[in-house]
């Protein structure tokens, strides 16, 4: 059985989630966030939109961790680990749980 999400559907999930989360497209520009991550970071979604998630960069975490995110996201696995980012305010912020990162990109490739 094959369904069709609308994008009110998704934003609804988005938004209702509770966790925090960045959409993006294939080149890593922000489309949307969650709630939940505007407050973790104090940014608002209109300052979010359009940027990338490099807005968060703290300077703590290696460039090889960040190359081995995207490799692992651009090949289409769930990328799992930490990484210590900076709200608007300058100070840092790291998620308690491990931060689950996955490419979408495929759902919107389907028929």
């Amino acid at each position: 059985m094959h369904r069709t999400l609308s994008a009110d559907f998704l934003n609804r999930a988005l938004y209702e989630s509770g966790q925090g989360i960045v959409v993006s497209d294939h080149d890593g520009r922000i489309l949307s966030v969650s709630p939940k991550i505007m407050t973790l970071s104090g940014y608002a979604e209109k300052e979010l939109i359009g940027t990338t998630p490099a807005i968060f960069k703290s300077g703590q975490t290696s460039s090889i961790a960040y190359q081995e995110l995207w490799q692992t996201i651009r090949s289409g696995r769930t990328w799992t680990g930490a990484i210590l980012n900076r709200r608007k305010s300058g100070t840092f912020f790291l998620d308690r749980e491990s931060a689950s990162i996955r490419s979408l990109a495929r759902l919107w490739e389907r028929p």
